[in-house]
Formats: C-alpha cells, structure tokens, sequence
C-alpha cells in the first residue's frame, strides 16, 4: 500500500513538475519517441502492463537502429582502420554525439540525467522509478509506502520469521486496511511450517550419519576406500536397503548436520 507523505521530498517533486524547463524535456523525450514511432499517449497509459508491452516494443526499434548500417558506417568513421576500434574519449564523444541522432534515446539513462540536473540525486532509485511512472503513467505526486512486510530466516534458528517495518508516517488505519495483504504474506511462513515440520526420513537419516561417522573411524584406522563407500557398505550391510545408492549418502549426512546445526563441513576424503 502507497501514500503520499508531505515531506520535503513530496514538495520538491511537486515544484518540479512545474518547472517549465523540466516539461520540456520531458516533452523532448515523448517527441523523440514518436519519431521513432513508439509514441507514449499525452496522459500516459491506462496501465503498467500497457507500458511493459511498449518497453518491449521500443527496446525492439532501438536494437534495430542501434545495428543499423547508418551506425556501422559512423563507427568505421571514428575507428581506427587497424583494429576497429575507437581510442580516446573525445573521439568516443563525438561518435556518441552523433550517434544520438539515429537512435532512439535509452530513455532510462536520460531521466537520470534530468533528475540531476534538477538538483536530485540521480542513484536515487526512488526518484528514477517516479520519473517512469510520471512520463508513462501519468503519476503526478511520489508516494511512500503504508509498510512493509519483510521475510527473513533467522541464521541461529534457520527459521523463515515475518516482519511488518512501519515508518513514522505508518498509522493505526494503514495497518487495518492492509490487514488481507498481511494475512496473505502469513500463508507465506504457514506454508514453509508445514514443509519443514516433519522429517519423514530422520530415523534412516541418522543412522547414515551416526554410520558415516563409524566410517571416519575405520578410515582413520587404515580402511582406504572413500568414505561415502565405506558408509554406503555399513549401511546396505545393516539394511539391505536396495532403494539407496552411494550418490545420496554425502548428501544425507550433509542434511542432517545442517538440519541438526551440526558442523557442516564434510572432512576431506581423499
């Protein structure tokens, strides 16, 4: 859930949208799109699926202008003839300056380059992915989101553990009406419960550790055969166990040491 927070940031957003300069640049970037006819509606799309299909369209027409023989030709104007390949920055500049004229702008890339020449930050992923909605859905104020829900697995429990991360401007109505998305995210760890609690296999998976252990000692005593094989015998020796094969035992006796929080590094067997 968004909403939009008075800060100062809100603010500037809004003073930006005003600026004369800003609207034509941003009208640029729509003319030049409709040169390359992939023109974006005035007022944006009715829809970011809408926008995902054009984004397809247009990185299809710039590959296509990009590999065009206009460019080629302008490559091997600024290359040099031995290598084919351009040297220098000024050299680089100037093919890129010209360049800019037969292909489509990588629209990404010029938001960035007004974002900051507009006083922002233009890493700022925040800002970057509201100029897109801006230019191509016709979003005209940043929003925040109400809160968030976070999954994460506790590194000493190896548990999956939900939290909901509010924000000073998260209040009591934002968390009531986003309580369905909330319960939805709590499938999420319902589910990873119901996955992890049981162990169907423990009793045999075990015994293959507590044997893979047996199988440590008698190497160590002279036994020279690898250690996967030494417990693959132990354990067809004790079970006749025919559905087992040697390939599963390394990766059993590692299930078990992470599963029990056991060392889980397995020794050399050489």
């Amino acid at each position: 859930m968004q909403k939009p927070v008075y800060n100062e940031r809100y603010y500037k957003i809004k003073a930006l949208l005003k600026n004369k300069d800003f609207q034509s640049d941003i009208a640029r970037l729509k003319s030049e799109f409709a040169k390359y006819d992939v023109p974006v509606p005035a007022d944006g799309f009715d829809s970011y699926r809408e926008y995902l299909k054009w984004n397809e369209e247009f990185w299809q027409v710039w590959s296509k202008y990009e590999h065009s023989d206009t460019i080629k030709e302008l490559w091997v104007k600024y290359a040099n003839p031995d290598d084919n390949k351009i040297y220098g920055s000024e050299a680089m500049d100037d093919f890129e300056t010209e360049k800019a004229k037969h292909v489509p702008p990588i629209y990404g890339q010029y938001l960035r380059d007004v974002a900051a020449k507009y006083g922002f930050d233009s890493k700022d992923e925040e800002i970057h992915e509201f100029l897109i909605h801006h230019v191509f859905l016709g979003k005209d104020e940043i929003t925040d989101p109400s809160f968030t829900v976070v999954h994460e697995r506790n590194d000493k429990t190896g548990k999956l553990e939900m939290f909901v991360k509010i924000f000073p401007w998260t209040v009591k109505d934002d968390i009531v009406q986003g309580w369905n998305f909330i319960r939805s995210e709590q499938e999420f760890i319902r589910k990873e419960l119901d996955r992890n609690q049981e162990w169907k296999n423990f009793d045999r998976d075990y015994r293959i550790y507590e044997l893979y252990e047996l199988a440590r000692e008698r190497k160590a005593s002279g036994d020279e055969r690898h250690l996967d094989e030494i417990t693959y015998s132990l354990y067809l020796k004790e079970t006749n166990d025919q559905k087992m094969d040697m390939d599963n035992i390394k990766r059993i006796v590692a299930t078990v040491r992470k599963r029990l929080g056991l060392n889980t590094e397995l020794p050399i067997d050489n």
